[in-house]
């Protein structure tokens, strides 16, 4: 910018330059809060794993005392003490337990965060087999049906993490079945560019279209524990594990008519 009279070249003149810093301030900015983003990333996972420490040593001992001890208690008194005081002592237990698998949750929920991806090669045919080994049981009582649809013998992914997922899906699946049918799931997988996508359909209780983002919140419960068993980790765990295979997760369900949870994995993460 020339700041003077043009008219008399004697005159002195002043040249002033103006620069718009308006993009390097929100760069500068941005670049602030990721900082700030990463900080309390690192703390938080620093975080989980001083829980993870103390989930497993102190929370865990006094707990399995608890239940021991109570439970002697109750074989040796079975005769000495009447109705009411035996179900308080029944009462002691199951809420011990409850608190067990509630850490045992938030401990798997602390690992998935701390450890890192480990990709390799591996048959998820196979690991599925296994699985549905492990479900027998509930299969057997349920009378369930399982179902498997091109799933691929070979995938690149973190076994290990990726069986928690199938594991806590074919779960919910089997468990949150309605009483008027029997359980039918459906696995299904297919292959889009360098994500597998895969689903899990199931014909139970479904989903209100209200709940479907909260469920992956973690400790999100949409059932009270007489009716199903359960700590709501699940799901956040199992968004986490997606997320850090570059995936997502998503659902299709309405209330009544089962429900359908959708996932991507990037296989070149």
């Amino acid at each position: 910018i020339l700041i003077g009279d043009n008219s008399n070249p004697d005159q002195p003149k002043v040249i002033s330059f103006v620069k718009d810093i308006t993009n390097v301030y929100n760069a500068q900015k941005a670049l602030n809060q990721k900082n700030e983003e990463l900080k309390k990333y690192i703390d938080s996972n620093l975080q989980l794993e001083n829980f993870a420490y103390l989930a497993s040593h102190d929370l865990q001992t006094p707990l399995r005392s608890i239940i021991s001890f109570t439970q002697l208690l109750q074989r040796r008194t079975k005769d000495l003490l009447n109705q009411e005081a035996q179900e308080y002592m029944n009462y002691i237990v199951s809420s011990s337990i409850s608190m067990q698998n509630l850490i045992n949750d938030l401990l798997s929920y602390s690992r998935v965060n701390t450890t890192e991806i480990n990709l390799q090669a591996f048959n998820l045919n196979d690991l599925l087999d296994e699985l549905l080994i492990e479900f027998h049981p509930t299969i057997k009582e349920k009378e369930a049906s399982i179902v498997k649809r091109n799933i691929p013998t070979s995938i690149q992914g973190d076994a290990a993490k990726l069986r928690q997922v199938f594991q806590n899906l074919l779960s919910n699946a089997l468990k949150f079945n309605r009483l008027d049918q029997k359980p039918e799931v459906i696995i299904t997988a297919r292959q889009n560019n360098q994500n597998w996508v895969f689903s899990i359909q199931d014909n139970g209780i479904g989903i209100a279209q209200e709940f479907q983002e909260k469920i992956f919140l973690l400790f999100k419960r949409l059932h009270s524990a007489s009716e199903f068993d359960g700590t709501g980790i699940g799901l956040a765990m199992v968004k986490k594990i997606i997320e850090q295979h570059k995936g997502k997760i998503w659902l299709e369900s309405k209330a009544g008519e089962g429900t359908t949870f959708y996932f991507s994995l990037n296989t070149s993460v």
